[in-house]
């Protein structure tokens, strides 16, 4: 199926049981920012470019999301 970055997200967070702190804290996401990107107000390939830019940076430091 063609999941959105988002869908693919909540997913992900459903199947691992993880809360919204709980992912935006370890990927050092604002929370509000966060929240609009699962309302779908933020365009999702600036997001996606973020998050992977923090976790990359997050797995350089041995934290992994």
């Amino acid at each position: 199926t063609n999941l959105t970055f988002v869908e693919k997200l909540i997913q992900y967070m459903d199947e691992k049981k993880l809360d919204n702190p709980e992912v935006y804290k370890k990927a050092n996401v604002d929370r509000r920012l966060f929240s609009k990107m699962l309302s779908n107000l933020v365009n999702a390939k600036t997001l996606s470019v973020t998050l992977n830019t923090r976790r990359t940076a997050m797995i350089e430091d041995k934290i992994i999301f």
